[in-house]
This record gives C-alpha cells, sequence and structure tokens, in this order.
C-alpha cells in the first residue's frame, strides 16, 4: 500500500537552493522529479547521506535537453539505464560541484543474475518494485512527502532490513545482493536480520563466487566499516557465504558452489568464528590502529583464519591493491606467529620483535588472536580502547608495545662513517647488526649499536 507523510526535519540538501534550480530545470516542462533511495533513508534516520539522488519521469534526452536549457553541467554516465549524473554546487558556491544522478523511472525486463535490461516506465511504485530492499524504496518529495510503497519507512525505523517481495527473486536478479544484505544489517539492522533473507542467501550462496572480486571486496570492506560488524559477519558466516569466497575455486553454478561449501562447512565454521572472535577482540579493545573503522586490518582479522595458506590467493581475487594484499598479508603473518607460539599475544618481548620485523599489523593481529574478548571484563564497550581497567593493565601495554615498535637506530651511511668500505658488506653487517639488537630486545640505542659494529670490524668477527 502507498502512503505519504512528511519529513520532520528535511535535511539541508534537500532544501538547498542548487538542488531546488535542478529540480526546476527537470520540473520546467511537465515532468516530475523526486529524491529516491539511501539519502531518503538516511534522512529518515536522522544520518548524513553520502549521496544524493534523483528519480524522473523524464526520458534521459528529455533530462539532458532540461539539464542544458537551466544551464546546469552533466554527464551520460549510466544512460542506458537512463542515469544522467549533474554536476551542482550544493552547499555554496565555492567552486565545487556535487555529483548528483538523475535516473528514469525504470522496469527490469530481464536479469541474469549480474546485469539487467529494462525499460522506462512513468510508474512510480513499479520503479520501488525492482529495487532491492523496502528501506531503499523510498521516494521524497522536495517539500518532505515520502512515497512509500512497501513499509519501507517503518522498516528503517525499526531496523528491519528486508527484501521487495520473493527474497530468492531478488537475488536471482542480482547476486551481489546476497552481500548487501549482510552489509545493510551491519550499517542498518538491529535484533536478528530477516529469516526469510538468511534462509534465501544461503540457498543461493554459490552465486557469491561468480561475483567480480571488484564488488565484493567494495562490499566486505564496506560491512566491516560498520561500528559493531560482528553480528552480521556471523550470520553471514553461518549462511556458508564466506566459505565460497575464500574457497579455492568459485563454483561454476549454485550446485557446484554449495558442494563445495558444504563439503568444508565444518571446518570453516570452526576457523570463521575464530576470526569473528580475534575482530571482536579487535574491536573491543580498540586494536583497530587507524582514526575511524579500519576495514583492510579488519578484513585480514576474519579472512586470515578461513583462508589459511590461500590468504594471498584469496586477496587477490578479491583484487585488493597492492597495499592492501600487504596488509592482510602481515595480518595473517600475525595469525602465523599465535599458531607457532601461543604465548606470544602475552610476551612483550617477542611481540615487540614482531612488531619490528613484520610491522604494527602483525602485532596488533597477534594480539586479537591470542586474547579472547572477554579478558579484560564483560564492561568494556566495543571499540574503546580506554575501557581496558588499571587492574589489568598488562593488555594495554601489549598495545602500546605492539603499536610503537621502536626504529633500528643504524643505518648503511652509518656503516661507512665508521670506517667500512662501500660494497655488500655494508648490507650483510647491517643485518647482523640489527639481528644483534633484536636479540637484545631492541634496546641498544646508536651508540651502543656503533660500538658493537667497530668491535665486529676491529675483531674480523662476523
Amino acid at each position: 500500500m502507498t502512503t505519504t507523510f512528511c519529513l520532520v526535519e528535511p535535511p539541508a540538501w534537500m532544501t538547498d537552493p542548487a538542488i531546488g534550480r535542478l529540480f526546476d530545470g527537470l520540473e520546467a516542462d511537465g515532468g516530475q522529479a523526486w529524491f529516491v533511495g539511501g539519502c531518503v533513508r538516511d534522512a529518515l534516520l536522522g544520518r548524513l547521506a553520502n549521496d544524493v539522488d534523483i528519480a524522473t519521469t523524464l526520458l534521459p534526452t528529455q533530462t539532458m535537453a532540461a539539464l542544458d536549457r537551466a544551464g546546469i553541467d552533466h554527464r551520460p554516465t549510466g544512460i542506458d539505464h537512463g542515469t544522467i549524473t549533474a554536476l551542482v554546487a550544493v552547499g555554496g558556491d565555492d567552486g565545487g560541484r556535487r555529483p548528483i544522478e538523475v535516473t528514469t523511472l525504470r522496469r527490469d525486463v530481464e536479469t541474469d543474475g549480474r546485469h539487467a535490461v529494462v525499460d522506462f516506465t512513468t510508474d512510480w511504485v513499479r520503479d520501488a518494485g525492482r529495487r532491492d530492499f523496502t528501506m531503499n524504496a523510498l521516494f521524497a518529495h522536495r517539500t518532505g512527502a515520502v512515497l512509500d510503497a512497501f513499509g519501507g519507512a517503518d522498516d528503517a525505523l525499526n531496523g528491519r532490513v528486508v527484501f521487495i517481495g520473493d527474497p530468492i527473486c531478488r537475488i536471482d536478479e542480482d547476486a551481489l545482493r546476497i552481500l548487501r544484505f549482510f552489509r545493510f544489517f551491519a550499517w542498518y539492522g538491529s535484533g536478528r536480520p530477516d529469516p526469510g533473507a538468511t534462509d534465501a542467501c544461503r540457498a543461493r550462496r554459490g552465486a557469491v563466487g561468480r561475483l567480480s572480486g571488484e564488488r565484493v571486496r567494495a562490499e566486505l570492506l564496506r560491512l566491516l566499516a560498520a561500528a559493531d560488524p560482528l553480528p552480521a559477519w556471523r550470520s553471514m558466516l553461518a549462511c556458508g557465504v564466506l566459505a565460497v569466497l575464500a574457497a579455492d575455486t568459485a563454483g561454476d553454478d549454485d550446485q557446484s558452489g554449495d558442494q563445495q561449501v558444504g563439503d568444508q562447512q565444518a571446518g570453516d565454521q570452526q576457523a570463521g568464528e575464530r576470526g569473528a572472535t580475534a575482530l571482536e577482540t579487535a574491536l573491543r579493545y580498540g586494536l583497530t590502529r587507524l582514526e575511524g573503522a579500519d576495514s583492510v586490518f579488519r578484513l585480514g582479522l576474519v579472512l586470515a583464519p578461513i583462508a589459511g595458506g590461500r590468504i594471498g590467493a584469496v586477496a587477490s581475487r578479491l583484487r585488493l591493491s597492492r597495499e592492501e594484499q600487504r596488509r592482510v598479508g602481515d595480518v595473517a603473518a600475525g595469525l602465523a606467529a599465535v599458531t607457532e607460539n601461543a604465548e606470544i599475544g602475552r610476551d612483550r618481548r617477542p611481540l615487540r620483535r614482531l612488531a619490528v620485523e613484520r610491522g604494527v599489523d602483525a602485532a596488533l593481529a597477534a594480539l586479537a588472536f591470542s586474547w579472547p574478548p572477554t579478558a579484560v571484563g564483560a564492561e568494556s564497550k566495543v571499540g574503546t580502547a580506554s575501557a581496558v581497567p588499571s587492574d589489568r593493565a598488562d593488555l594495554a601495554d601489549l598495545v602500546q608495545v605492539a603499536s610503537s615498535p621502536p626504529p633500528f637506530p643504524l643505518r648503511g651511511r652509518d656503516l661507512v662513517a665508521a670506517g667500512l668500505p662501500p660494497g655488500p658488506d655494508v648490507g650483510r653487517h647491517l643485518d647482523e647488526i640489527r639481528k644483534w639488537w633484536l636479540d637484545r630486545d631492541c634496546g641498544p640505542d646508536r651508540n651502543a649499536c656503533l660500538a658493537e659494529l667497530i668491535g665486529r670490524i676491529e675483531t674480523g668477527s662476523d
């Protein structure tokens, strides 16, 4: 049933004069235009909108003509699917322009799980019905009136992420919606995920193995950037989706993907829970070292136990950048260090050495895999490092050790200045002194290292 109501406090972008001129241009020849999707949902929830999108009854060619007449610059960024991107100076004339997608109302004519053939329409409810979740099928007029055809406003306000219609059909139209479901639940959900949605994700889990690495990467990193992604991640793990993503090869069809998952489900579930527990520890004690959500570090924590020795191949298949692959590899090295020495996450000396030799990510990962999330007190809050009580400051000290590896105090030029001739011996001696320094818990300062170096040169010892 279609309902309308007014937003209590329309956000600033809804009444921005520049966007008002955009609407004026679209409506000048009788076309209709409404805000659509995530920006409306976020306005209802009082959240900042990352993107502002507009739906219109105008055909793409009509939209471009209307924007030309209004003097608004634009680009045909997705014209086959009805999308024209307008470049608008939102928030004042400061020289910057914000891209706003203007898309013709449409309906899906044909889908193959990845791409859709569309036909344009003037039916607002028909357009809403082709979207994924009820909370994303909302339209808002610039006056604040909201068109809600599927109860999405109530779902959004109550933390329910619900597919429009049959979840299986929605997923068969685009398999990426499996990952989008869990990502939206991480950001907007509360309580338990919708059972119908999780059943559908479980039934179609093999399809995620055929998605492009770029699309999967984007969804996983956005999911893990949520304040508390654990409920969504654990639900995705329980549905077998992660087993498909971490498998050696992607299934050619849903049946082969399901069989592959079934063969390794128990082991993956146990390994996956180990990663989820490490993430819970990292969140609880503030081990994610960058300001805000350090999604790459979090991805390494949850993938390393599942992928095992395939972590490099999985990272490559996800199309992680070189830097992202390096960091995920460092997290896996932290897990490997804990597996080899279970006490490394509770002993300052080997932890410091790990931080120096492999980096901060590896050392923090070693802590995450060593400490249970309830080790320092159940009253600690997710994401707050200051929650560590003073009577268990040993973990806080270990976090400091892992986060601040001391730099080796010598460089090659120091060896040359000490009298060593330039050449390959410089690197060899530097490595030997560095090992000597590491064996002494990184304690010797520059002068002590130089004295050791000079003594070795004078005696000819290695």
